[in-house]
């Protein structure tokens, strides 16, 4: 009697574990869409990684290119005094330089960055915009 009372609790085991597969399965049937997002999430990230990087790189020769053009504006004293301020504090260091190009690309903010530039530089800095 104690031999086959351990069969009947193996076999209820494997009948649990049967019940849980089986209750597995109906929930993955429902993330199925969920499932298929993630894959193409973790395909993709690869691409967007390097594509980040090559943004980042673009933007960093763009802002030191531009930052040293700068230069000579304000360093030039006929020009006004505001408007070489402004150029300095946006534009005057790689760091600021950067962080603008930054705000520019990333938080479309670039009219009130790139308007004084063409007013009082040259239009031809259009370029970078």
């Amino acid at each position: 009697a104690d031999w086959s009372s351990n069969t009947d609790i193996l076999r209820l085991l494997r009948l649990g574990k049967l019940a849980r597969a089986v209750r597995l399965m109906r929930t993955l049937r429902l993330f199925r869409g969920l499932r298929l997002l993630v894959q193409a999430c973790s395909s993709f990230l690869t691409s967007l990684a390097w594509s980040m990087a090559l943004l980042g790189i673009c933007m960093m020769m763009g802002s030191l290119v531009m930052g040293n053009l700068l230069q000579e504006f304000i360093t030039d004293s006929e020009k006004p005094m505001e408007a070489r301020v402004w150029v300095w504090t946006y534009y005057g260091t790689a760091y600021r330089a950067m962080y603008t190009m930054y705000e520019i690309t990333l938080a479309g903010n670039w009219p009130t960055r790139a308007r004084p530039v063409l007013e009082y530089v040259d239009h031809r800095f259009a370029i970078f915009y």
